[in-house]
């Protein structure tokens, strides 16, 4: 998958600057966009990384890029995955378009993709295609509640930092904590071991061969990237997210 992304700023704020005193004020509401780009006859773990307002299915993807009973998304329900199809007006035999269940009940306006929280994107149309997500960026202190098992995403459209760098700040669980990207058609997992356990003076994701996930930047998220989480049964951690546009 590949993603653009860009921010941009909604409403700016200037700041006041005196020969003895100059004080930035930041703005606190800012757009952005992220494109995700997913290869046909493949599927691609994603994620809503903006905030649309409501951050219903039918809101994130409206039906830009989309083509009708091609495009679904799976979404984990921590056994397996409800699967949402997108149908047009006239594939959906109603007056409007929008994602559909294997019931045929409309769910685009009821169920969420919310920021810091992923899902799978697959394309089986006979082209590549391009879906645009646009919303404002998350900012300030955010809690997540992170399950036993379960697929999340950065809730900024960030790339370029491992999952255990302090930026990112996501809870782990020596020995317990497993982080799984994606291949396209399987898993890489990674599993977190503190100093201790990992016998290195310093803890992280390893793999099962040692690789340490903060040398290998193949495997951080990616902007409009998910991916999953298992924490083990019984393991539900608190995730404090901090980020400020500056």
């Amino acid at each position: 998958m590949r993603t653009k992304t860009l921010l941009i700023a909604a409403a700016a704020l200037a700041a006041t600057v005196s020969a003895s005193q100059a004080q930035t004020v930041y703005s606190q509401n800012v757009v952005g966009y992220v494109n995700l780009t997913i290869t046909n006859g493949t599927s691609v773990m994603a994620a809503n990384q903006l905030d649309t307002g409501s951050n219903t299915i039918d809101n994130v993807f409206p039906g830009t890029g989309l083509v009708s009973l091609k495009t679904e998304i799976l979404e984990w329900n921590g056994a397996g995955y409800n699967v949402y199809t997108y149908q047009n007006c006239s594939d959906s035999g109603n007056p409007y378009g929008g994602w559909y269940d294997s019931h045929g009940n409309n769910v685009g306006l009821t169920n969420y993709i919310s920021p810091g929280y992923g899902f799978f994107l697959a394309n089986g149309a006979a082209s590549t295609i391009t879906l645009p997500t646009v919303g404002q960026v998350i900012q300030g202190t955010n809690v997540y509640t992170i399950g036993g098992s379960g697929i999340y995403s950065l809730p900024e459209s960030l790339a370029g930092q491992p999952l255990d760098s302090t930026n990112v700040n996501f809870p782990c669980v020596s020995l317990k904590t497993e982080y799984l990207t994606w291949t396209g058609s399987g898993f890489n997992t990674y599993t977190y071991e503190n100093c201790s356990d990992s016998g290195n003076p310093y803890g992280g994701f390893y793999n099962s061969h040692g690789v340490y996930e903060d040398t290998n930047a193949a495997v951080w998220p990616a902007a409009g990237q998910g991916f999953f989480i298992n924490n083990g049964s019984g393991h539900n951690l608190q995730w404090t997210n901090v980020f400020e546009v500056q």
